[in-house]
């Protein structure tokens, strides 16, 4: 089923967590309270929205949700769902990589998180419009979907 993010509140402090990369290190949210900003994805590899973007993504690290734990702390509900928090772990960013969608024409570019990223480090702030990201829905284990992809569902 393909959905829109939730668009969680700006301001939001950067949900706790426990993640382990793909270099077989665990990162938590605390590891990255020094640094200028902190981008969470939530991607499928499997998803065709992901596929479609995946030449933007190639550069970035992954770290994995066995769990599912963190995607519930953030709200996130579709592949793909972008998460930018500044250097106070304030969520500055929620939405889109940028207008392109399978089958619509449009390049795959990243302009929209990429000027979001742009703003939070010149110290401009959150960008007035934010458009929320369209993918595939967050395959969620059985019995374990959080309250707002069950009350989307119905």
């Amino acid at each position: 089923m393909d959905v829109e993010s939730t668009m969680l509140p700006l301001g939001t402090k950067m949900p706790k967590f426990e993640l382990h990369g793909i270099d077989e290190k665990t990162y938590t949210n605390e590891d990255f309270s020094k640094k200028d900003g902190t981008l969470v994805m939530f991607i499928c590899n499997h998803c065709p929205f992901v596929k479609h973007v995946n030449n933007e993504l190639v550069m970035l690290s992954n770290v994995v949700d066995e769990d599912q734990k963190a995607a519930k702390e953030f709200t996130a509900q579709c592949t793909p769902d972008f998460f930018l928090f500044d250097n106070t772990q304030s969520l500055v960013y929620r939405g889109q990589l940028d207008n392109s969608r399978p089958g619509n024409d449009q390049p795959v570019t990243g302009d929209s998180l990429r000027s979001a990223v742009e703003a939070m480090l010149s110290g401009q702030g959150p960008l007035q419009t934010q458009l929320p990201s369209m993918g595939c829905n967050i395959k969620w284990r059985i019995n374990e979907e959080p309250d707002y992809f069950l009350k989307l569902k119905n």
